[in-house]
């Protein structure tokens, strides 16, 4: 009777080793599947522009205002016919409320270059040591954006009137 108890027992750890193997090879197996499967998908980084954004246009020559999507360069006034209408985006002061900036951009690389807040005249969009230059033109504090990002729909896509 012990070469039974024995065996039953030898049987069972066998078994047990066996299924350890097993559940081994299949985590290895997993392992491996994700670690290069994951080298075959590029992910590519989503970039967004001035023209995935509704913005307003202004004329800085007779303020007239419509909704369009951003662009870099000026666009021609349809009131004045004035060659002086730009990006304008809404920036907020706590202590002074909220101010006009219109936006230059780089025709290149579609980077802010210069900015003219409220009436005041064209400075560049950064100050000498790399801070931007949206300041408050009663106090001199920074500015934050008063208003919403619009984003457009996608330019393949048929807009909605």
């Amino acid at each position: 009777m012990n070469y039974d108890t024995t065996d039953n027992q030898n049987a069972a750890k066998r078994k047990k080793v066996i299924l350890f193997g097993v559940l081994c090879i299949a985590v290895i197996g997993i392992l491996g599947y994700n670690y290069w499967s994951a080298g075959a998908r590029e992910v590519k980084p989503r970039t967004r522009t001035l023209f995935d954004f509704y913005v307003t246009w202004r004329c800085l020559n007779c303020g007239h205002e419509l909704e369009d999507r951003g662009a870099v360069g000026t666009r021609t006034c349809p009131k004045c016919g004035r060659d002086e209408m730009y990006v304008s985006i809404l920036h907020g002061c706590p202590a002074h409320g909220v101010f006009q900036v219109a936006y230059e951009y780089d025709e290149e690389t579609g980077d802010p270059v210069r900015i003219k807040i409220a009436d005041g005249d064209w400075v560049p969009y950064m100050d000498e040591d790399y801070n931007i230059n949206v300041l408050c033109p009663k106090c001199g504090r920074p500015m934050m954006p008063a208003e919403i990002a619009r984003p457009a729909p996608p330019r393949d896509t048929p807009e909605e009137p």
